[in-house]
């Protein structure tokens, strides 16, 4: 009895988002934020009261997001920003700021950014100063 190849394993089923409303919503927020925070962390000294607050609404943003989602994940692929798993889309109103970020984020050649719940605020802070000001290398 002639049974053929063999089947091909099934490829694995994308994740499951729970609500991708809160996914697309906070995405473009935060993408605009980190972008925001990035270029006051480059501008101004650390305690520089623009950059507090920018800090403070992108903190604000992502615990909102790890309450609805447990995790946070910003993968850049091609020209798109994912956020757990979902492609955030943007407007016209904020593709100048999506696309900068994503030009920043490539030259310091990073794809990914995760964050767990617990995020503090001090965190957050050491992560976006250690990024706007990494040098990179253009050669």
């Amino acid at each position: 009895m002639n049974r053929g190849p063999a089947a091909a394993p099934a490829a694995p089923a994308p994740p499951v988002l729970r609500n991708t409303t809160p996914v697309q919503s906070l995405g473009k927020q935060i993408v605009g934020l980190l972008y925001v925070a990035l270029r006051s962390a480059q501008i101004y000294d650390e305690n520089n009261e623009t950059v507090t607050k920018q800090l403070e609404k992108l903190h604000h943003a992502l615990v909102d997001l790890l309450h609805v989602e447990g995790a946070v994940n910003l993968a850049l692929s091609r020209n798109f920003f994912f956020l757990n798993g979902a492609r955030v889309k943007v407007d016209l109103k904020v593709y100048i700021t999506y696309h900068q970020l994503l030009k920043v984020l490539r030259s310091l050649q990073v794809g990914r950014i995760e964050i767990q719940p617990g995020l503090e605020l001090p965190e957050l802070r050491s992560l976006v100063f250690l990024l706007a000001n990494t040098e990179v290398n253009t050669e």
